[in-house]
Protein backbone atom coordinates (compact mmCIF):
# COMPACT_ATOMS: atom_id res chain seq x y z
CA UNK A 1 0.00 0.00 0.00
CA UNK A 2 1.40 3.43 -0.86
CA UNK A 3 1.85 6.30 1.64
CA UNK A 4 -1.28 8.11 0.46
CA UNK A 5 -3.47 5.09 1.24
CA UNK A 6 -1.80 4.15 4.51
CA UNK A 7 -3.98 4.04 7.59
CA UNK A 8 -3.24 6.65 10.27
CA UNK A 9 -1.33 5.51 13.33
CA UNK A 10 -3.33 4.53 16.42
CA UNK A 11 -1.87 7.49 18.35
CA UNK A 12 -3.06 9.88 15.64
CA UNK A 13 -6.56 8.41 15.76
CA UNK A 14 -6.70 8.64 19.56
CA UNK A 15 -5.36 12.18 19.43
CA UNK A 16 -7.99 13.25 16.94
CA UNK A 17 -10.77 11.65 19.02
CA UNK A 18 -9.58 13.39 22.18
CA UNK A 19 -9.36 16.73 20.35
CA UNK A 20 -12.88 16.32 18.95
CA UNK A 21 -14.22 15.35 22.38
CA UNK A 22 -12.62 18.37 24.08
CA UNK A 23 -13.82 20.66 21.30
CA UNK A 24 -17.34 19.33 21.84
CA UNK A 25 -17.14 20.13 25.54
CA UNK A 26 -15.85 23.61 24.73
CA UNK A 27 -18.66 24.25 22.22
CA UNK A 28 -21.35 23.04 24.65
CA UNK A 29 -20.04 25.22 27.45
CA UNK A 30 -19.80 28.21 25.14
CA UNK A 31 -23.41 27.74 24.06
CA UNK A 32 -24.55 27.58 27.68
CA UNK A 33 -22.59 30.74 28.53
CA UNK A 34 -24.14 32.51 25.53
CA UNK A 35 -27.60 31.47 26.76
CA UNK A 36 -26.77 32.70 30.25
CA UNK A 37 -25.65 36.09 28.96
CA UNK A 38 -28.84 36.44 26.92
CA UNK A 39 -30.91 35.49 29.95
CA UNK A 40 -29.13 38.17 31.99
CA UNK A 41 -29.78 40.73 29.27
CA UNK A 42 -33.47 39.80 29.27
CA UNK A 43 -33.66 40.16 33.04
CA UNK A 44 -34.02 36.45 33.83
CA UNK A 45 -31.48 35.86 36.62
CA UNK A 46 -32.75 32.38 37.54
CA UNK A 47 -32.41 31.17 33.96
CA UNK A 48 -28.97 32.77 33.69
CA UNK A 49 -27.83 31.00 36.85
CA UNK A 50 -29.08 27.66 35.52
CA UNK A 51 -27.18 28.15 32.26
CA UNK A 52 -24.00 29.19 34.08
CA UNK A 53 -24.26 26.08 36.24
CA UNK A 54 -24.72 23.91 33.15
CA UNK A 55 -21.64 25.52 31.61
CA UNK A 56 -19.71 24.85 34.81
CA UNK A 57 -20.71 21.17 34.76
CA UNK A 58 -19.58 20.84 31.15
CA UNK A 59 -16.26 22.53 31.95
CA UNK A 60 -15.67 20.30 34.95
CA UNK A 61 -16.33 17.26 32.80
CA UNK A 62 -13.93 18.57 30.14
CA UNK A 63 -11.30 19.25 32.76
CA UNK A 64 -11.67 15.69 34.07
CA UNK A 65 -11.32 14.16 30.59
CA UNK A 66 -8.35 11.83 30.35
CA UNK A 67 -5.73 13.04 27.90
CA UNK A 68 -2.99 10.47 27.35
CA UNK A 69 0.53 11.92 27.69
CA UNK A 70 1.48 10.70 24.23
CA UNK A 71 -1.49 12.53 22.77
CA UNK A 72 -1.07 15.76 24.69
CA UNK A 73 2.59 16.00 23.69
CA UNK A 74 1.86 15.52 19.97
CA UNK A 75 -1.48 17.15 19.36
CA UNK A 76 -1.38 20.95 19.49
CA UNK A 77 -5.18 21.20 19.48
CA UNK A 78 -5.44 19.10 22.62
CA UNK A 79 -2.72 21.13 24.34
CA UNK A 80 -4.62 24.31 23.49
CA UNK A 81 -8.09 23.16 24.54
CA UNK A 82 -7.23 21.73 27.96
CA UNK A 83 -5.98 25.05 29.45
CA UNK A 84 -8.84 26.93 27.79
CA UNK A 85 -11.32 24.60 29.49
CA UNK A 86 -9.57 25.06 32.84
CA UNK A 87 -9.53 28.89 32.53
CA UNK A 88 -13.15 29.04 31.44
CA UNK A 89 -14.12 26.74 34.28
CA UNK A 90 -12.59 29.09 36.85
CA UNK A 91 -14.19 32.14 35.20
CA UNK A 92 -17.64 30.54 35.22
CA UNK A 93 -17.15 29.47 38.84
CA UNK A 94 -16.59 33.09 39.92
Amino acid sequence: MDAAGAAPSPAAVVGERVAVKLRGYFDLAKEEIDKAVRAEEWGLPDDATAHYRNAMRVMLEAKAARVPDAVSSRCARVRLLVPVAARASTMVGD
